[in-house]
Formats: structure tokens, C-alpha cells, sequence
């Protein structure tokens, strides 16, 4: 049989032509699903892809702020240590302005200390001088006194007091408590000048002698006081 002969009545045509008709229908509605569901897959995956995009920008920009913010703070980390080390540059330049002022201090001690050294050296010398000055006056003094006792006092029993651990006003009160009718005072200027003092017990009355006329005044002063003693 012969293709021809099967579609020899009309109406087997229609509906062989409605068939092709049909399967062309589902061809391409199939097609167009199948081209639908492959576009929305790939929509799909763009929009994932769009997705993830935006996440990995969202994380890049929030990486970009983490890292700002610590570039901020390495950046005021890094303020604080510049003011940090100012402040220590100033307390060292204080310290050494402390030191120097020290130094200059001391140094001025030391010469004061230099200046007094000087100066006690120079004391001490005066007073090495001065003492030996007293010894040679006390010696001078003694070698008068010693010479004037014996022979400028006949007949008068006299005694010098050169005992050098006490003071003046105890040999005075000393010897007057045992009845010493009479005290000369004989000093430095005294032996330099040829003049003595002359001291009465009794009322302590002092009359400046010279020295030759030593021995009369003292004689005259004791029958004055031996005369004063009768007539009480």
C-alpha cells in the first residue's frame, strides 16, 4: 500500500494534519518549557551568582571598614606613643635640667666648702699665732713677775699666782678669803707700759702705780691699812 492511499479521504488528512499538528504543539511547547526551565535555571544561577556577589561585596566592604577602623586606631595608638614619647623627652630634658642645677649646686658647695676649708686653714693659723703670741706674753709676763717679787719687795713676804686652771675672779676671791691684804694686777699692757694695779681688800679700791715707785706705794698702802687696823 502506497503512503498516497492512506490519505486518499479528506478526513483522514485533517487528522493527520491536526496530529502533526499536535506533535508540533508539544514540540514546541516542550521546547519552550524546556528553553523556560533552562533560562530560569540560568536566571536562577545568575541571581545566586548576583547573590553572592553581593555578599562577597557586603563582605569586602565590611572588611574594608574593620580595616579602616583599625588603621584609625594604629593611627591614634600611633598619636598616643608620639605624645607618649614627647612627654618622656620632656621629663628626660627636666631630669637633665634637674642634674645640671645639681651639678652647678654641688659645685658651688664645693667651692664653699673650699672657701670655708681656706678660711679655717687661715684660722687656724691666726690662732696658732695668736696662742703662741699669749705664750710668749705669759712667759714674758711670768719672767717680770718673777723678777719683780724678790727684789722689788724686801722685807714684804709676796707670792705670784701663775696657776693657769683658774680664772682671774676665783684667784681674787681665793686669795682674799685668806686675808691678803693686798692684790697687784700685772698684765701684757701693763709690763709693756711700767705701770701695775694696785688692789686694797678691804674696800677694793684700785690705784695704777708705775714702776719706780712700786716699792714706796706698796709700803705706804700696808702701814695704811696696819694704821686702819690699830685704830679700830
Amino acid at each position: 500500500m502506497s503512503r498516497s492511499s492512506l490519505f486518499n479521504h479528506p478526513i483522514d488528512i485533517e487528522i493527520w494534519a491536526h496530529k502533526r499538528l499536535l506533535w508540533a504543539h508539544k514540540r514546541l511547547t516542550f521546547a519552550r518549557n524546556l528553553r523556560l526551565t533552562c533560562a530560569r535555571k540560568c536566571l536562577i544561577c545568575e541571581h545566586k551568582r548576583l547573590t553572592c556577589a553581593l555578599k562577597r561585596l557586603t563582605c569586602a566592604r565590611k572588611r574594608l571598614t574593620c580595616a579602616r577602623k583599625r588603621l584609625t586606631c594604629a593611627r591614634k595608638r600611633l598619636t598616643c606613643a608620639r605624645k607618649r614619647l614627647t612627654c618622656a623627652r620632656k621629663r628626660l630634658t627636666c631630669a637633665r635640667k634637674r642634674l645640671t642645677c645639681a651639678r652647678k649646686r654641688l659645685t658651688c658647695a664645693r667651692k664653699r666648702l673650699t672657701c670655708a676649708r681656706k678660711r679655717l686653714t687661715c684660722a687656724r693659723k691666726r690662732l696658732t699665732c695668736a696662742r703662741k703670741r699669749l705664750t710668749c706674753a705669759r712667759k714674758r709676763l711670768t719672767c717680770a713677775l718673777k723678777r719683780l717679787i724678790p727684789y722689788y719687795c724686801p722685807g714684804i713676804r709676796a707670792k705670784g699666782d701663775f696657776n693657769e686652771h683658774h680664772s682671774p675672779g676665783w684667784k681674787f676671791n681665793h686669795w682674799e678669803l685668806k686675808g691678803v691684804p693686798i692684790r697687784i694686777e700685772v698684765g701684757p699692757r701693763d709690763v709693756k707700759n711700767n705701770k701695775f694695779v694696785l688692789v686694797r681688800r678691804h674696800d677694793r679700791s684700785k690705784h695704777t702705780i708705775q714702776h719706780e715707785g712700786f716699792v714706796g706705794s706698796i709700803q705706804e698702802t700696808l702701814e695704811v691699812i696696819q694704821n686702819e687696823m690699830f685704830e679700830t
